[in-house]
């Protein structure tokens, strides 16, 4: 049975979302996930030293659907975060530039989305949420990958985690989405603020190949706010998610202020090192092509290419291809 974690007024799983070509297995359950800061959901018997994620399976049972379950099967131990944004309760936090109006942390979820993928040899989560970085109430992106070895069976752990908070000691990173391509390289879109940044969005990434635990890419710009939002409400949610074509391109969706009324911007990009070679562009395109030495060394054949219809001209670095 499902219990409600004590210190939120709000709170709700996040349900798994499958990306590529393999399925799930035959008669699996579907996955959900929380967070749980045990010092402000189990104070008194808390540990100091790991707070969790919380997996919960469940099982439909289609002919009599009363014998449906929703059981907990995991709990996995991750480092310390810590969800006290500006207490536990309130939709009020980050603060904006040359207004009162402070925004909606969104502390209580795993954000949307929990990816899931079947490799055939693993199977893989990949999530993210807020936590605070400073102990002062400034935002940052907790994100983990999960994996189970052998696919239907073995048990869930947890392969790697980070904390993304880049931009200084008082810029908020939050409302981040994440998704996994079919080579295992990472991406995450996110939005920022604080007193002198207005609401934007960026993203962020890493190879299948980086050290464990770090977003590699740096933190590009997918557009910058020009107004502070009218309302304390903001998201639920942005949206990162994979072409189902080439299963290389990722798809970001989120939310921005361009005035004080908010927006919606649309991304996509993709790791140049990603296997599948497919590229397919709507309208007028410039392209050239040639081979290079990669940053990370050796010789590595890449595309530039633009969309001249509408669009802005594609940007490109050593990790990243991206139109925004």
């Amino acid at each position: 049975m499902l219990a409600w974690l004590a210190g939120f007024g709000f709170q709700a799983l996040t349900p798994s979302d499958l990306d590529g070509d393999n399925s799930l297995l035959n008669g699996a359950p579907n996955y959900y996930m929380r967070h749980r800061d045990d010092e402000a959901h189990n104070p008194g018997s808390n540990n100091p030293a790991e707070d969790y994620l919380e997996i919960w399976e469940f099982d439909v049972d289609w002919v009599t659907p009363a014998n449906s379950t929703y059981t907990q099967t995991a709990n996995i131990a991750v480092s310390e975060f810590d969800s006290g944004l500006c207490g536990f309760f309130a939709f009020n936090c980050f603060p904006q530039p040359g207004t009162g109006v402070t925004l909606d942390p969104l502390r209580e979820v795993i954000m949307w989305r929990l990816a899931y993928r079947n490799f055939g040899t693993h199977e893989v989560l990949v999530g993210n949420f807020v936590t605070d970085v400073t102990g002062t109430d400034v935002g940052g992106i907790r994100w983990f990958e999960l994996r189970r070895q052998a696919a239907g069976g073995g048990v869930w752990t947890l392969h790697q985690e980070g904390t993304h908070a880049p931009g200084g000691p008082t810029l908020n990173n939050w409302m981040g989405s994440i998704a996994m391509d079919g080579a295992g390289n990472i991406a995450l879109g996110y939005n920022v603020v604080d007193s002198s940044t207005y609401p934007g969005l960026r993203y962020t990434g890493r190879l299948s190949t980086d050290t464990l635990g770090l977003m590699t890419v740096g933190t590009p710009t997918i557009v910058s706010g020009g107004g502070s939002n009218g309302s304390n409400r903001y998201g639920d949610y942005n949206a990162l998610t994979l072409d189902p074509v080439d299963d290389c391109t990722f798809w970001f969706t989120g939310e921005y202020n361009p005035t004080t009324a908010w927006g919606t911007r649309i991304a996509t990009f993709r790791f140049d090192r990603c296997p599948i070679d497919l590229e397919i562009f709507i309208g007028e395109e410039e392209a050239e092509s040639g081979e290079e030495t990669g940053a990370r060394g050796g010789p590595q054949t890449w595309r530039r290419r633009a969309v001249v219809a509408g669009g802005a001209r594609a940007r490109r670095d050593s990790t990243l291809s991206a139109c925004l």
